[in-house]
């Protein structure tokens, strides 16, 4: 009996350690750095709007950064779109950044409108990780990967759709044929 319990102890051990140095899958890795870059992105934004004044904030899509939000004036945009491409191994940087209006539309409209352009987005066949939007008074700001340009097409018409938008602004991801073979079945699928 004894010799069976080391058996399993030794076999648990084996397979445990196994896993442990066995690789993520290259989608996973690719999360993994992303979710990074957002990290050093969301602090680099902090550090130039102390405020919070980038209601969209910052996202990260296979290496990409995008930050979507209000500023006072093209010195604060300048400023954000600097800091953002000075983090270190983010590529391309771009900024959906209109100045703040002087009466913004309610945050519940715009929280609302984004809530029916996701249900849009859903009914449209897009899994609801691999496409997202921010919304800043009526304008859309479709964010995430898709499998081709085709599909981001479809993301933009669903969009544009949705009554309270008053405009959409892609900022999707569409990778090359080599990159698309490797995307996670969420995001491949549109």
């Amino acid at each position: 009996m004894r010799s069976r319990a080391v058996v399993l102890l030794v076999t648990a051990a084996l397979a445990i350690a196994a896993c442990a140095r066995r690789p993520a899958p290259p989608g996973d890795m690719q999360r993994i750095s992303d979710e990074r870059l957002r990290a050093g992105l969301s602090a680099a934004l902090a550090r130039v709007s102390p405020d919070g004044g980038l209601a969209g904030g910052a996202h990260v899509y296979r290496g990409r950064g995008f930050v979507v939000g209000f500023v006072s004036g093209d010195a604060e945009r300048l400023a954000v779109l600097d800091a953002a491409r000075g983090v270190d191994g983010l590529g391309v940087v771009e900024g959906y950044l209109p100045a703040r209006p002087a009466s913004l539309r309610p945050l519940t409209e715009d929280r609302a409108t984004r809530a029916r352009v996701l249900h849009a987005l859903a009914r449209a066949g897009f899994a609801a990780g691999a496409v997202t939007a921010e919304v800043l008074g009526g304008q859309v700001v479709l964010l995430g990967v898709v499998g081709d340009a085709a599909a981001e097409a479809d993301a933009v018409r669903a969009s544009r759709a949705v009554d309270g938008v008053r405009g959409v602004r892609s900022f999707l991801v569409v990778p090359d044929a080599e990159d698309a073979a490797a995307l996670p079945p969420a995001e491949r699928a549109r």
